[in-house]
C-alpha cells in the first residue's frame, strides 16, 4: 500500500516539474514573440522616418541589419540560459546562479557559439 502512495506521489511530483518547465518555456517563447513583434515595430518606425527625411536605403537597410542582428544576439543569449535553466538547477536570476555538469555548460556554450555565428552570417555579411 505505501508503496503504491510512494510511486503515485512521485508520478504527482513528476508531472508538476515537467508541467512547471513547459510552462516556463512557452513564458519565454511568448516573451521572445513579443520582443520580436516589438523589433518589427521599431524597424518600421525607424524606416518610416528615414525615407520622410530623405536618408539612402543603403543606411536604412544596414541600421535595419545591425538591430536585427543586435536582437539576434540577445535570443541566443536567452536561448543559451533557457537551455541552462532546463538542464541546471537553480535560475539565472537567482542570486545562487545555475548549478550544472561541465558538459552541459558546454553544450550550451557550443549552441550559443553558433548561434551566434548564424547571427553573423545572416546579417553581418
Amino acid at each position: 500500500m505505501k508503496e503504491k502512495l510512494i510511486l503515485s506521489i512521485t508520478i504527482l511530483l513528476a508531472s508538476v516539474i515537467l508541467g512547471g518547465f513547459y510552462y516556463t518555456t512557452q513564458i519565454n517563447k511568448q516573451k521572445s514573440i513579443e520582443k520580436q513583434q516589438q523589433i518589427k515595430i521599431e524597424i518600421a518606425k525607424q524606416v518610416l522616418e528615414k525615407e520622410e527625411r530623405g536618408i539612402k536605403k543603403e543606411e536604412d537597410e544596414k541600421r535595419k541589419r545591425e538591430v536585427l542582428y543586435n536582437f539576434c544576439i540577445k535570443d541566443a543569449e536567452n536561448n543559451y540560459w533557457n537551455y541552462m535553466e532546463l538542464n541546471g538547477t537553480g535560475k539565472r536570476d537567482n542570486k545562487k546562479g545555475i548549478n550544472a555538469y561541465q558538459y552541459i555548460w558546454d553544450i550550451a556554450d557550443k549552441r550559443k557559439q553558433q548561434e551566434i555565428e548564424n547571427c553573423f552570417n545572416q546579417y553581418k555579411k
